[in-house]
């Protein structure tokens, strides 16, 4: 029996454009069976720990399968992936 790919909700700080991002460190990966069930748990990624101690300008969160996270190099640009104010936060919104 094949198993389906393990879908992960990944937090990335981000330049104000979204062409430099790395992903979050100490940021525990949360798998989900679908991205249905990866999305909703979004808005409370945003709302984390790692998330609001964030050094950058904007906080993206992402889902995506652990083929694709395992292919980013260190620097990503999310520009490609449609961020979407619910997936996304500014450094102002909360400070």
């Amino acid at each position: 029996m094949e198993h389906a790919a393990a879908i992960v909700l990944v937090l990335f700080g981000c330049s104000d454009d979204l062409s430099q991002c790395q992903r979050l460190p100490r940021q525990e990966l949360v798998s989900y069976a679908s991205f249905g069930g990866c999305e909703a748990g979004q808005p409370a990624a945003l709302g984390s720990e790692a998330a609001l101690a964030a050094d950058y300008p904007t906080v993206v969160v992402q889902c995506m399968s652990m083929r694709q996270l395992a292919a980013l190099g260190r620097t990503v640009d999310l520009n490609h992936f449609h961020a979407s104010s619910d997936r996304t936060r500014t450094a102002n919104a909360f400070h």
